[in-house]
């Protein structure tokens, strides 16, 4: 049975997962720019309702795909969970077809929340838009 370790992270309310193999390193935004990481606001790539969330407690996430160099800000890193894929589910046919972003493909259930499960290699591939741009640029 196929097994998934997933960082679990914070955005204002919502709950994100991420696949730990598509992370290389979780450092400061310091140590990113220094070794030439252009830095995204997660929530601007991955749109949330409500206020822009504050990040409380930042960590930036590095792709591991070298090719991109895209590094998303996070906020609340919290444990990493270890969830067998039966346990993912598929967002129904009407919700998938709502959804603002092809890079969140399924949610699971943690600690009774809903956690919403992101491909940060989808999300460095995605077009590059307004609102999914590096800081400064």
């Amino acid at each position: 049975m196929e097994e998934l370790r997933l960082l679990i992270f914070k955005i204002g309310e919502a709950r994100f997962a991420v696949d730990m193999e598509q992370i290389d390193e979780m450092v400061d935004a310091g140590v990113a720019q220094s070794k030439g990481w252009e830095i995204v606001d997660f929530h601007d790539c991955v749109p949330l309702r409500g206020p822009e969330p504050e990040y409380l407690y930042p960590h930036v996430l590095l792709v591991r795909d070298e090719a991109s160099r895209q590094a998303y800000r996070i906020d609340q890193p919290q444990n990493i969970f270890h969830v067998t894929a039966s346990r993912v589910r598929a967002f129904p046919p009407l919700l998938e077809a709502k959804k603002a972003n092809a890079a969140v493909w399924g949610a699971i259930f943690i600690d009774e929340e809903i956690v919403l499960l992101v491909d940060l290699y989808k999300l460095a591939r995605a077009p590059s838009g307004a609102d999914c741009s590096p800081q400064g640029q």
